[in-house]
This record gives structure tokens, C-alpha cells and sequence, in this order.
């Protein structure tokens, strides 16, 4: 690396020295040759990009974490990050979140006419793209390579695993950044990036009022019955027996808890608030917003994004979260690590192996001898990020 890069501290000498660069680059003050971006976008490859619709986008965790690493990429080669968010105006990420380190909302015509090459996930058939990509990262030499003024980044997952474990990249991701593991990056750059502007935080605190206990509950009902993207709603008995353990264990520590719910369904959502769950004499409230957990891929509107963002950030605030089944967005929202260290996950089936089988059969192409846990560790683990029990075969345990 060019400049002395130290210990990742939001109140240390790394940020102060890389929000420095960022501000020359997107101010103008630095000169032409070292006016470089990276550029998070899935706005180009003919994919529409409109109120209306956003195919191809992904959703809003899976695109925070696609942010992420290009942040990361463009700390590791110097470049001023630029997120472009799909949509209009008014449904821009900038409305919600911002950073206080860094401007990574600047307009197009700062970079839109220097030249550009493209890292693009959706490019190719079947998942060449994606794995030419995660090739590209693994072993792009931060010098010699990607010499263009602007890097766009089309990453719809977490890809920080693969700059890490790029050998050309190494000394500066373990000495430099002291970040050794993909959870590391998220909790570090994620709190870096984003923070809620006033009145979305004010809102979510206001119903944390006389619980001394956050715990953030996501249960994704999915697109079909019992099937790979979700529960189903026929599982939520067994979903609340699984909760009630949880909540038997926080009530040897605390007397009141907050359940903050998010929920893809309506019908979830009143069934969940009609359950009792006070237990041990531990007060349960139930909160939640009056919508469900909206797709950011499929409709791009203000007001789907808004109540995306509240319900995200609702869980992310959060002292812990449980989620239903494995889905980046109760877990990605867990992972920012707002508030300390991961403690309270489960996943509510059994078969998750096979749903994961069913969602990655891709995967296997790769490889004829791979076994569900290295499914797992190779679709979720290693590129988002999560780590110990959830990397496991099994349901994490919490006792009765």
C-alpha cells in the first residue's frame, strides 16, 4: 500500500487517512492520475432499472453486502467508493443510511466520463459470471491490474472472502486493515458505511421503550410452502417452541424482552403478535411494523424502500436476532454487529441441508464430491461471513 495504513478504528489514523483520500477524489483536489473509483452499480447490462422494476438487483442484504466489498476493494486499491443505487430519487439508499466518514452518494457526472472497466456478477450463462468474478478478486494484482479510473462492481453477495485471500492483497488486508476473517470486514466496514439518519433511528428507538432486552425475530414464510426460501406457515408452531426456549434462557438474565418482528407475511405477522410468550415471569412485548418485508429486487418504489429499511434496521439494532432459516437479511442486518457479539441464532429445520441442495444445486457443478456442509460453508459461510455455529450441521442448541 501507498500510505501507512493502521488498526481499523472508526476514531483512528486508517479512517482519517482513507476518508482523505476519498474527499480529494470525489472533491478534485487530488490530481487527474489519482482520480480512481469504485463503483457499486447494477444498473447497466440492459437490466431496467425504474420504479417499476429492478430485476437482477437482488435484494437489500444481499446488495449491502456486494457494497461492502467493493468498499473493501476500493480501500485495498485506493479508489474513492461511488454507490450508484437503482431506482429514482427518492427510493436511494442515501434517503435512509449515510456515512459520517465518507460521501459515497456522488453524483454520475463525477466519474460517468472517465474510463471504466466492469466486474460484472450477471454476466455469463449460468454462474460463469459469478465465479469469473470471484476468480478476478482472488488474484488482481492492486498495481498492475484494473489500471482504468473506474472499477464498476456488480457484486450481489459478499465477495470479501475472495480479496482477503488474495496473496497479492494479504499484507495489506492482515497488516494493514488487521482484518483476517469476512466477519471481521462486515462488522467493521458495514458500521463505517452506514448509519441511520435521525429520524430512522428515532423512530425504531421509540419502541424499545421499558424493555431491557432487544431481541430481533425474522421469519421468512418464502415464496411456496415449506420451500427452499422459507418456513412455510404450516412450521410456526414448531418456530414458537423453538422461541420460547430462547426466551427461557434470556429470562435467566433479564425481566423484560422486546420481540422487534419482521416478517415477509401479513398473516405471520398476526399470528405471531396473538402468541403468548411471557415466560418465567419475564414480560414479552411484540413489535412490529404494519407491512411486510418487502422485495427491493422486484418493485424499487419509496415506500417499499422505506419499510425495507426500517425493518432491516429494526433488527439491526437489536441485542440479538433469530431467524427462521438461513436469509441474509436477518442475519446481514445481526452481523453489522451494532451491538455486540452474535450470541442467539437458530434455524428452525431440520432439512436445511436439503433446502440449501435445492437453492445451490450450481454449486456442485464445480465439484462432483462436495458435501452439504461445504455447500454451506462455500454459498453462505465464506462469503458472507458468518462463522462458528452457523457454519455447522446442526441447530444451535439453547437448552431448555
Amino acid at each position: 500500500m501507498r500510505i501507512e495504513w493502521q488498526d481499523l478504528d472508526v476514531n483512528g489514523d486508517w479512517l482519517s487517512g482513507y476518508s482523505k483520500i476519498h474527499e480529494g477524489i470525489i472533491s478534485g483536489t487530488f490530481p487527474a492520475h489519482r482520480r480512481r473509483f469504485a463503483v457499486w452499480t447494477c444498473s447497466e447490462l440492459n437490466v431496467p432499472v425504474s420504479p417499476e422494476s429492478t430485476a437482477r438487483c437482488a435484494g437489500l442484504a444481499n446488495r449491502l453486502l456486494g457494497i461492502i466489498s467493493a468498499f473493501l476493494y476500493a480501500i485495498l486499491t485506493e479508489r474513492a467508493l461511488i454507490i450508484e443505487w437503482p431506482g429514482d430519487e427518492a427510493s436511494h439508499l442515501a434517503n435512509f443510511l449515510y456515512s459520517p466518514y465518507l460521501r459515497w452518494n456522488a453524483t454520475r457526472s463525477t466519474w460517468s466520463h472517465l474510463d471504466a472497466i466492469s466486474l460484472d456478477t450477471r454476466v455469463g450463462s449460468g454462474r460463469s459470471g459469478w465465479l469469473g468474478v470471484r476468480r478476478e478478486l482472488r488474484t488482481f494484482h492492486w498495481l498492475n491490474d484494473h489500471k482504468a479510473s473506474v472499477v464498476k462492481l456488480t457484486l450481489l453477495e459478499g465477495y470479501f472472502d475472495d480479496l482477503l485471500q488474495n496473496p497479492n492483497l494479504a499484507a495489506a488486508c492482515l497488516y494493514g486493515l488487521n482484518l483476517k476473517t469476512s466477519d471481521e470486514v462486515l462488522g467493521r466496514l458495514g458500521r463505517i458505511l452506514f448509519h441511520a439518519h435521525n429520524s430512522l433511528d428515532d423512530d425504531i428507538m421509540a419502541r424499545s421503550v421499558g424493555s431491557t432486552f432487544r431481541l430481533g425475530v425474522q421469519i421468512r414464510i418464502g415464496m411456496f410452502e415449506a420451500g427452499a426460501m422459507g418456513i412455510g406457515m404450516t412450521e410456526l408452531e414448531r418456530f414458537r417452541v423453538k422461541l420460547l426456549k430462547v426466551l427461557a434462557k434470556l429470562s435467566q438474565k433479564h425481566s423484560s424482552t422486546l420481540i422487534v418482528l419482521a416478517c415477509d407475511s401479513l398473516e405471520a405477522i398476526a399470528l405471531a403478535k396473538s402468541w403468548n410468550l411471557n415466560v418465567n415471569g419475564m414480560t414479552v412485548r411484540i413489535s412490529s411494523s404494519s407491512s411486510a418485508i418487502g422485495s427491493v429486487d422486484f418493485n424499487q418504489s419509496s415506500a417499499i424502500m422505506a419499510s425495507t429499511i426500517f425493518d432491516f434496521w429494526s433488527l439491526a439494532v437489536c441485542d440479538e436476532v433469530l431467524v427462521s432459516v438461513p436469509s441474509t437479511f436477518g442475519l446481514v442486518a445481526r452481523l453489522l454487529n451494532l451491538t455486540g457479539s452474535v450470541e442467539h441464532f437458530a434455524f428452525l429445520r431440520s432439512d436445511w441441508e436439503a433446502v440449501l441442495w435445492n437453492k445451490y444445486a450450481a454449486i456442485m457443478a464445480e465439484d462432483e464430491h462436495v458435501d452439504y456442509k461445504r455447500i454451506f460453508g462455500r454459498a453462505f459461510c465464506s462469503t458472507v461471513g458468518w462463522t462458528g455455529d452457523l457454519c455447522l450441521h446442526e441447530e444451535v442448541d439453547f437448552g431448555t
